[in-house]
């Protein structure tokens, strides 16, 4: 399995239902102790990515909030 689709299934792991929100930096932050170190842009592509084929959620305010 590449790194990418490895850190994405961590991603959608991570994301709460609707109505509760996870930030950008919090996914990032949680990412590290998993083995999946990477940059915050890295994860915002990720989440964009993601939300082509997934039902994600943005709710496009400062910071960003993440949610399925």
């Amino acid at each position: 399995m590449s790194t990418k689709l490895a850190r994405q299934l961590k991603i959608l792991e991570m994301l709460p239902r609707w109505p509760s929100k996870v930030s950008v930096t919090a996914v990032q932050e949680r990412l590290q102790p998993r083995g999946h170190a990477t940059s915050v842009r890295n994860v915002q592509r990720d989440l964009n990515e993601l939300s082509l084929t997934h039902p994600l959620r943005s709710d496009n305010r400062r910071p960003q909030g993440w949610c399925l």
